[in-house]
């Protein structure tokens, strides 16, 4: 696979190479190192006794990219790197181009759909930015993108559970969309997903409805989302903090799963070396009269030591709750930080 890289981005940095005027060439990192301190109740280890261990690791969410930038075509390549002795220590993140008709951008290729765009800063668990917790981020997918503007309509690969079993069939691309109301100093956004299979005669339908809101008080910022999903356990690349399956549609009853999710968070720009920020979030899946919650805090600071030069102290607590029949499911406890350059 690194091979495989190092040919394919020398290859198009030769083929642009003669016509810099029209296609600017540009090469980035962001290398994450996690140094953390982490507490798990029994519950979580699958013991008796609860478990605290040091984590320090190079963050699989590190990546090396380059940018293609012309007047009407665009690209990028990106792969992840992540520490040594891990599965996959270099994988695919983003490979995309882009063509600008004038007031509509076309997309193809795999990069963050409409519907991934997280709004906690968490750095903890490779970023993990409250996802399963209130958050919903499907991922970065193949897809075909429109842009208009605020607006956003996306063709996803379909990867839905089940997806590639000889029993299910799929018919429609996934459908995601995303629309940004920019009010100055205050902006909302609005996200819906769509995807659906048939299994054994019967339709699997998921969908995603969110909307957030985002003000700049300056020195004070403030967000927060809400989110509504059926059958998100179906839908493809979505985290949920409970993994009990009751965000899963039961075929055995005929019964679809109901998601709901909360985050709100609230940071002070201290000056433009650091800012605090802190978050919480909720989730909660229910099914068949059964339900699952879960919720997370975290208080972080993030410190620009100089430029492309960051460190982010962050203390958690993460509550999986209970699950269906009530046993309490654990949780975590950390602290430490993130260290990151970016060139």
């Amino acid at each position: 696979m690194k091979k495989i890289f190092v040919i394919l981005v020398t290859a198009i940095m030769i083929s642009t190479a003669g016509s810099v005027a029209a296609s600017d060439v540009s090469l980035y990192s962001s290398i994450r190192m996690g140094t953390w301190w982490e507490s798990y109740s029994e519950e979580q280890v699958g013991g008796t006794e609860p478990d605290s261990d040091l984590n320090w690791d190079l963050q699989s969410n590190s990546r090396f990219g380059a940018t293609f930038k012309g007047d009407t075509f665009s690209g990028v390549v990106e792969i992840g790197l992540k520490g040594p002795g891990d599965a996959n220590d270099v994988y695919t993140r983003k490979i995309y181009g882009t063509y600008n008709f004038g007031g509509i951008e076309l997309l193809v290729g795999q990069t963050y759909t409409p519907v991934d765009d997280a709004y906690s800063g968490q750095v903890w668990d490779a970023d993990l930015a409250l996802e399963g917790f209130g958050d919903l981020q499907p991922g970065r997918k193949p897809m075909i993108q429109l842009t208009f503007d605020a607006l956003k309509v996306a063709f996803i690969s379909p990867d839905a559970d089940g997806a590639a079993d000889t029993t299910v069939d799929v018919t429609i691309p996934t459908l995601e969309a995303s629309y940004t109301f920019d009010l100055n100093h205050f902006a909302i956004d609005l996200y819906g997903g769509y995807a659906t299979y048939e299994e054994k005669g019967m339709d699997v339908d998921s969908y995603i409805l969110a909307v957030g809101a985002r003000a700049d008080l300056d020195p004070v910022y403030l967000k927060t989302k809400v989110s509504l999903g059926q059958n998100l356990g179906n839908y493809g690349g979505i985290d949920s903090a409970s993994r009990n399956g009751l965000d899963e549609f039961d075929a055995a009853n005929g019964e679809d799963a109901d998601s709901f999710g909360i985050v709100g968070i609230v940071g002070f720009l201290v000056n433009d070396k650091t800012n605090f920020e802190a978050g919480i979030g909720y989730s909660e899946d229910e099914r068949d009269a059964l339900d699952d919650d879960a919720i997370a805090y975290y208080l972080q600071a993030k410190i620009n030591i100089t430029k492309g030069f960051r460190i982010i102290p962050e203390v958690g607590y993460l509550d999986y709750g209970e699950d269906e029949t009530g046993a309490e499911e654990g949780d975590v406890t950390y602290f430490g930080a993130q260290w990151r350059i970016d060139l």
